[in-house]
């Protein structure tokens, strides 16, 4: 039980320092910016906690939602977590098994991970090898996160 309230309360903290820097953002700029959240690993997981309720709020909490390794994000549709599918970006390397190790365990409801068809989100392409080389100098994996950042989606090379 108090797991559970200690992990709401992160969850609500959260979500008010995203919604705090929106409003700031757009008091001194005039525009509410673009924010994209990227998770990797279970940092995939807290960012599904943090966002699933989304909808409740003034709009999302986020533009976009970038996920590397995700071993699940507790919903089993990107639509969960308060945002389209086509704003939620997934990718996963080869010889990563955190993803398929998240599904067999249940981190995403119904067995599903970011990477499966199912949870309705674009997957990228990626070149890099294992579970810690998604951000490696000039790889394929960081360019993909990069041009989701920028807004650059006509850019980003999918699966």
């Amino acid at each position: 039980m108090a797991t559970t309230a200690r992990r709401e309360a992160r969850r609500v903290r959260g979500r008010r320092r995203r919604l705090g820097q929106r409003a700031s953002h757009e008091a001194a700029s005039g525009s509410p910016g673009h924010t994209t959240i990227i998770g990797h690993s279970y940092g995939s997981t807290l960012i599904g906690e943090a966002t699933k309720a989304g909808r409740i709020f003034d709009g999302p909490i986020a533009d976009d939602i970038v996920v590397a390794g995700s071993p699940g994000m507790q919903v089993d549709r990107a639509a969960d977590l308060g945002i389209k599918g086509d704003h939620m970006w997934a990718m996963v390397a080869e010889e990563d098994n955190v993803p398929t190790g998240g599904s067999l365990v249940g981190l995403g409801d119904d067995w599903v991970v970011p990477t499966d068809p199912e949870f309705g989100g674009n997957v990228m392409k990626t070149d890099t090898i294992g579970h810690s080389g998604y951000w490696d100098d000039n790889s394929l994996s960081l360019n993909n996160q990069a041009k989701v950042i920028v807004g650059d989606y006509e850019g980003v090379i999918l699966e």
